[in-house]
């Protein structure tokens, strides 16, 4: 990942631990990793915000922001976290959350006030996501059991309306065939 001005990457430690770097900084601190356990083998555990870096901490099962003065504990749900992507229209992000008694993962949109609301449910899983270009839709990845995302994907499009919520899924690929959409990125021209 890329910012303006830096590099980021996830590096394992011989000591098992994740972290963060940044041109070749280690940006944890030495208690924490990001790391997620979602969807039984891990997504993403960051990406970066206007505030800083929001990660998952798979140990406590808590989503954290990481800034240039602080560490902060975002989320109040215990549970996994990966795929974050920040939406800037209402200052806030769309993250992935699965939580155990669940046994299935939901998209969330995590406010300002750090204030969690599902936006999405109803899948197995959600994974990828991707805001558009203009800041109107996003798009992702899901699948369900008994299929397996190299299986049977299917890619999804929903318009983000004012408050955050999402509007009617459209399914743009797999749903009536067996595909397997295993990445997902957009571009701009910009």
């Amino acid at each position: 990942r890329a910012d303006q001005k830096y590099l980021y990457w996830l590096e394992k430690q011989e000591s098992g631990r994740k972290t963060i770097y940044q041109n070749g900084i280690d940006l944890l601190p030495e208690t924490m990793s990001a790391s997620t356990g979602i969807y039984g083998y891990g997504g993403c555990p960051y990406f970066l915000f206007e505030e800083g870096i929001v990660f998952s901490h798979e140990k406590e099962k808590s989503l954290y922001l990481l800034s240039k003065k602080s560490v902060k504990k975002l989320s109040v749900e215990e549970a996994s976290y990966a795929d974050g992507v920040e939406y800037k229209g209402l200052k806030g992000f769309y993250i992935v959350r699965e939580k155990k008694e669940l046994e299935r993962s939901e998209i969330v949109f995590i406010n300002s006030f750090h204030e969690e609301k599902v936006v999405a449910s109803g899948r197995d899983f959600y994974s990828s996501l991707t805001i558009s270009p203009e800041g109107k839709k996003l798009v992702y990845l899901t699948w369900s059991l008994p299929f397996m995302p190299w299986q049977k994907t299917v890619l999804v499009e929903r318009d983000i309306l004012p408050n955050g919520d999402l509007g009617k899924e459209r399914d743009l690929l797999g749903e009536k065939k067996h595909q397997e959409i295993l990445f997902l990125s957009l571009f701009t021209n910009s």
